[in-house]
């Protein structure tokens, strides 16, 4: 087009709109030479209206699961050849697999020297499976069922280690199928749904350490124990979620919503934001009430709006009039005003108790965002560090906590998500 011209475009969801328009001399509109709309799916399930991404993403993930635990068997078996633990033909390699039983392989393996194919198939065994870890930025829901499960079956294990709790399960099922009762045998395996217990990590690792104990360095040296280790218990850490930046600095990233700033922020803006209606008036709240209003949303979880007309000052005289209606007391809100839900969590004994209101107010919030997101530097990258790593830091900042009360800090639930400005 030689004629200058302006073009416009309505971007949508799910659609696009243009128009085009040609100009003066003086670059103003003139006349409209074209204008249209592209319709196009909006990229959700017509359904359930979930993004398409979301099950491109899950199916993903499962993938790269897959593809990391395959390949840490795959390292496993090499270095268990390397070390001359399993033999380097194939067909022989298979023989020691299907011949030793690895239940039974690594019940020997703790209570007694054995040969090193047995060696291997009990180390091959124990890295296959390795058991759940936790993941401390999983919500509470998620880890319940599993964390119930692991701890029956911590009780039920007793002295013993995992390989001779299953095998002595194996055993009884081997009993019970010569008497040909085959309908009373257990799972041996730990499937989510088919068994009242589940396995985690350190069992796992409690009992890799007992083999080593036991077997001491007649098939392997300390560095190959630690390597085979390595190799079997090793994890990709975690990565902190990129987080939005915030409205006014936007050089600053947002702020986690559940930092105790971040819900006197909220209070502050609830409060200002608040109107009543007396006796078909308007009001708006003075300095008296905005003050008693925040002193009581910072201690108290949720306050009603019928509460709000029951405040009393020193004197005993209301807040409010008694027929006070809030422009805030809408359906959404439910009848009530948040409050500091964290603050108030974080005053119980079994948390910081009276430190909660010591502290100061820069190092109190700075402690609750590293519980929330625990991060450290590896490699010039920010990873999430661990619950042991997490508690010996907290047990440095706050020497005066009891191991009760850092464990309870350790395992709080805070929300992961972000306010819309910064610290």
């Amino acid at each position: 087009m030689s004629k200058p011209y302006l073009l416009s475009l309505d971007l949508g969801t799910s659609s696009i709109g243009h128009t085009v328009f040609s100009l003066d001399e003086n670059n103003y509109p003139m006349d409209v030479i074209d204008l249209g709309v592209r319709i196009f799916s909006d990229g959700r399930d017509p359904k359930t209206k979930e993004p398409l991404a979301v099950s491109r993403r899950i199916a993903r993930g499962i993938r790269r699961t897959r593809d990391r635990g395959q390949n840490r068997v795959r390292r496993l078996v090499k270095e268990l050849i390397e070390f001359g633990l399993l033999p380097t033909n194939d067909q022989s390699r298979k023989k020691v697999f299907d011949d030793i039983c690895p239940y039974e392989a690594r019940h020997k393996a703790v209570n007694g020297k054995v040969d090193k194919e047995t060696l291997a198939r009990a180390l091959f065994h124990i890295g296959r499976r390795r058991g759940f870890k936790s993941n401390r930025l999983a919500g509470e829901s998620e880890e319940s069922e599993y964390k119930n499960k692991i701890r029956d079956l911590r009780e039920e294990l007793g002295d013993n280690t995992l390989g001779e709790y299953l095998y002595s399960k194996l055993q009884k099922n081997h009993k019970l199928a010569k008497k040909k009762r085959p309908i009373e045998q257990k799972v041996i395996r730990f499937r989510g749904g088919e068994t009242d217990f589940y396995a985690d990590r350190q069992m796992y690792n409690d009992e890799f350490q007992e083999i080593r104990k036991v077997q001491g360095n007649d098939h392997l040296s300390d560095e190959q124990w630690e390597a085979l280790h390595e190799t079997a218990f090793w994890q990709y850490p975690l990565k902190p979620v990129p987080k939005g930046k915030c409205r006014f600095y936007p050089e600053e990233t947002r702020a986690h919503i559940d930092l105790p700033i971040s819900h006197q922020y909220r209070i502050y803006g609830e409060v200002n934001n608040l109107k009543y209606v007396s006796k078909g008036v308007d009001h708006d709240l003075d300095e008296r009430q905005r003050l008693a209003l925040y002193n009581e949303l910072n201690v108290k979880k949720t306050l009603s709006f019928k509460g709000i007309l029951k405040l009393k000052d020193e004197n005993g005289s209301p807040y409010f009039p008694s027929d006070a209606t809030f422009n805030l007391d809408v359906k959404s809100r439910s009848g009530k005003l948040h409050g500091n839900k964290v603050m108030c969590d974080l005053r119980k004994p079994e948390y910081l108790g009276k430190l909660a209101d010591e502290l100061p107010e820069q190092k109190l919030n700075d402690i609750v965002h590293h519980l929330i997101e625990p991060l450290k530097e590896v490699n010039g990258k920010e990873v999430v560090v661990e619950t042991p790593e997490l508690k010996k830091w907290l047990k440095n900042v706050l020497p005066a906590l009891r191991e009760e009360q850092i464990s309870k800090l350790c395992n709080y639930r805070f929300k992961r998500d972000t306010a819309s400005v910064s610290k």
